[in-house]
């Protein structure tokens, strides 16, 4: 058994890592696989601060190892499942990663030709309560889900759906109140056909919640679009989004609010108020090229979903990121590079007048094109980097500062920001934002 670290340690003040860091990190099991499909999971571990260790433990496949790890050091560790032993209806239990010092931990996801990066938030990123966002899907038939994972204590959960929901084998209507003991390390796993959006989940001690959705049952190519969501208790009220929409396209953003507030947000020049009712979720259209500003009279939950789409003879796939808003920007940030995209990239939020004093790896950015956000004193640029599998730094002297990482890669289906990584041998060729 894997005992929790009673002390989580973080990131040095000052310094904010791309992904989630901390000593204790549970990966929710893939489920509705084809028992037909080879499935492995890569999980790419990293120690930007101290030399440490991490023990990799999943009681399934009885597999447990010890990772030994050195300062700034980054190691891939493989895990191959049979794919008969993943399956909803038996309780599979979580991959458990722990570690001395802080660790980032990002999984990598391959089930046959599809490959999806699990972002994977540590036991110092969650929270008591959660209101979950299940964006359209590709087609009217995937199954909206919420994962709820819990770490090193016993736990009572409620969830309140918005829609019918299918729990253990039971279905539960829309607006009923389900009530969940969760022993140590456990995960739980709600479906849907209807929409999610808005369901709220209370614990009586932090867990976290993963949202979004998957393909049905029955088709040939599997997928899965999802996302760990934000605890109110780290919601904010300003929010910066550069649009990531391709040509021709247009993305959306949800705003989900726990209390009653009074939203302001402009889309380009376009300016637009919304006084919201507690649970209530807003949702704004983003168009290519294009900014959204957002200021809120009370902390909300910013969710931005890349709807996707077509340039040239290349299919973009929609993928789901959180937004920060402004109170959590840091004047230092570590990246790293990863050699199977074709562009690694990074979204740069700051105010003009100390944008000339951003350094990547000590050294000033190179003339890169920066543009205004209309309505706020700030401004926005994107700046690509290799793609060595090397860790970077992009800091500014004395102003904190907005990052995004973003991604491109030819592979078989959507990835997740940050470290995604592609699949090697796919039978259909696409392009994704990481």
């Amino acid at each position: 058994t894997v005992q929790p670290v009673k002390t989580p340690k973080t990131a040095p003040t000052g310094e904010q890592p791309t992904g989630s860091v901390g000593t204790e990190f549970v990966i929710p099991s893939p489920t509705n696989v084809d028992p037909k499909q080879p499935v492995r999971i890569e999980f790419q571990i990293t120690a930007p601060t101290h030399d440490t260790k991490a023990t990799i433990t999943f009681e399934i496949v009885n597999f447990r190892q010890e990772v030994p790890l050195k300062k700034g050091q980054t190691v891939t560790i493989t895990l191959n499942i049979p794919a008969g032993k993943l399956s909803m209806e038996k309780n599979i239990p979580p991959v458990i990663i722990t570690s001395a010092e802080p660790i980032q931990v990002v999984a990598v996801l391959h089930i046959g030709d599809y490959a999806q990066t699990i972002e994977v938030p540590s036991s110092t990123q969650t929270g008591v309560e959660y209101y979950v966002v299940t964006p359209t899907g590709k087609s009217p038939h995937d199954d909206k889900e919420i994962f709820i994972v819990n770490y090193g204590n016993t736990n009572d959960v409620v969830v309140r759906p918005t829609a019918e929901v299918v729990f253990k084998g039971t279905k539960y209507p829309a607006g009923s109140k389900i009530n969940i003991p969760f022993a140590p390390f456990k995960v739980y796993y709600i479906q849907s056909k209807g929409d999610l959006t808005g369901t709220k989940v209370v614990g009586k001690n932090p867990f976290a919640v993963f949202s979004g959705y998957s393909s049905p049952q029955g088709v040939t190519l599997y997928y899965r679009i999802s996302t760990p969501l934000v605890p109110t208790s780290r919601w904010g009220t300003t929010y910066l989004i550069p649009s990531m929409a391709f040509p021709g396209s247009s993305d959306t953003v949800y705003v989900t609010t726990f209390q009653s507030t009074e939203v302001d947000y402009q889309v380009g020049d376009n300016k637009k108020s919304e006084k919201m009712k507690p649970g209530q979720v807003m949702k704004i259209a983003i168009p290519e090229a294009k900014t959204l500003s957002i200021k809120a009279t009370h902390p909300i939950m910013v969710v931005y979903y890349h709807t996707g789409g077509k340039k040239g003879d290349k299919t973009y796939e929609p993928n789901i990121i959180n937004i920060n808003d402004n109170t959590k920007y840091a004047k230092r940030y570590r990246i790293t590079g990863n050699p199977n995209l074709e562009k690694n990239a990074v979204l740069l939020i700051i105010k003009p007048s100390a944008a000339p004093q951003l350094k990547f790896d000590g050294h000033p950015l190179p003339n890169i094109e920066w543009k205004p956000i209309p309505g706020t004193d700030y401004s926005w640029a994107k700046y690509e980097f290799g793609n060595e599998p090397v860790s970077h730094t992009v800091e500014h002297p004395d102003s904190p500062f907005g990052l995004v990482v973003l991604g491109y890669s030819k592979t078989s289906e959507p990835q997740k920001h940050v470290t995604a990584q592609p699949t090697k041998t796919p039978k259909t060729v696409t392009e994704k934002v990481a």
